[in-house]
């Protein structure tokens, strides 16, 4: 992935739900994501939009196209992420940090986990 993915929020849990499952058709899909009301060609439309953005590989099995992912999901949500920081926050990840303290996304407990992080070395990869 060279450039950064931009993701609509149907797209990113098309995205998970085939994750989830290993391998999955459209059908499979939708089903796992009944919560979201989607119609079967909406799903079958985003998936192989998410195929041609470089994220699934597909192959036929009986009737059904059958996708799985080819990158990580941790590699969209760091795309994602940076792109949010490029967009919103004009490159300053601090400002994000300190938008989510400000609006209460953050508890306490939780920005005392932050800490214990940024006090560690960066890992590698």
């Amino acid at each position: 992935m060279t450039k950064a993915t931009r993701l609509t929020d149907q797209q990113f849990q098309v995205f998970q739900a085939v994750n989830k499952l290993g391998k999955a058709s459209a059908r499979q899909v939708q089903l796992e994501l009944d919560h979201l009301a989607l119609a079967h060609t909406t799903v079958a439309t985003l998936l192989s939009r998410l195929e041609k953005k470089g994220l699934f590989s597909s192959e036929v099995s009986g009737r059904e196209r059958v996708y799985q992912t080819l990158i990580e999901e941790s590699s969209i949500r760091r795309s994602m992420v940076e792109s949010l920081i490029t967009t919103v926050f004009k490159g300053d990840s601090k400002a994000l940090i300190a938008h989510l303290v400000s609006e209460g996304e953050i508890d306490p407990a939780e920005l005392k986990e932050l800490r214990k992080l940024a006090q560690k070395e960066p890992s590698d990869g």
